[in-house]
């Protein structure tokens, strides 16, 4: 009960770290209100830089402390890592990711990488080719619709390599890429796939295990960023002077 009470301070005050970091970028802890055309409506100052990288130093330590935790908790129970090999958890289908050059997981800028369900690369393409290689499909009984790759094309809501389904999402991302673009998350990236059976990775279970493994990752970027100098360079916003494309 104490290690729940003392875990559960620690993730109430991530949390707000990460909340309050997103305020002072964005002006809202919710929807941010300062991306404005062409930019941002104002700056980063010193003095805010260094509050945030206060709180990323914060944020790195209880990643380590979750992934460490999750470890942990997998090795010692001996049902739960069965439930992970378990085939009745697990889907082969396609992946989608977002890559740097690298081959890295990215997520904010990149190509769109599609592995099969042997991990092997099916296509890379850029956003802007989107159409070109997904199409959606549409069933009587929902609003919803199914994304699906448009070389392999709709088979029914079926697994396998002939099935043109594909998933996105943490576990997607890394079965897609070659590694993580951070040190620690990339160690942690690592002994995922060889604790549970090398890549890639079909258990949906597996999920929560590449969420952590994003955490970590994510928490090395901030910190890695916030020390970045030109992060207060006062210049973050260019006037648009009109469409692109447009005359």
């Amino acid at each position: 009960e104490k290690l729940g009470l003392e875990l559960g301070k620690k993730v109430l005050t991530a949390r707000g770290y990460a909340q309050k970091i997103q305020s002072i970028i964005g002006g809202s802890e919710v929807h941010a209100t300062g991306g404005i055309a062409g930019g941002l409506s104002k700056p980063l100052d010193e003095e805010k830089r260094i509050e945030i990288e206060k709180m990323s130093e914060e944020l790195l330590e209880f990643a380590k402390i979750s992934l460490n935790l999750f470890k942990k908790i997998i090795s010692d129970n001996g049902k739960l890592k069965e439930i992970l090999d378990s085939k009745d958890y697990s889907l082969q289908t396609y992946y989608m990711g977002m890559v740097d050059d690298q081959e890295k997981v990215n997520l904010y800028d990149g190509d769109i990488k599609v592995v099969d369900p042997q991990g092997k690369e099916f296509i890379k393409f850029k956003a802007k080719d989107y159409l070109s290689h997904i199409e959606e499909h549409v069933e009587p009984w929902t609003y919803v619709k199914f994304p699906y790759l448009k070389k392999i094309g709709w088979k029914g809501l079926v697994e396998g390599i002939d099935s043109g389904i594909y998933r996105v999402g943490p576990l997607a991302r890394l079965n897609a890429a070659k590694g993580m673009a951070t040190p620690l998350a990339d160690q942690a990236y690592q002994e995922m796939y060889d604790l549970l059976g090398g890549k890639p990775l079909h258990s949906a279970l597996a999920l929560n295990w590449a969420r952590v493994v994003e955490i970590v990752y994510i928490a090395e970027r901030i910190n890695e960023l916030v020390k970045d100098k030109e992060i207060t360079d006062k210049k973050v916003r260019t006037i648009p002077e009109g469409i692109v494309g447009e005359r």
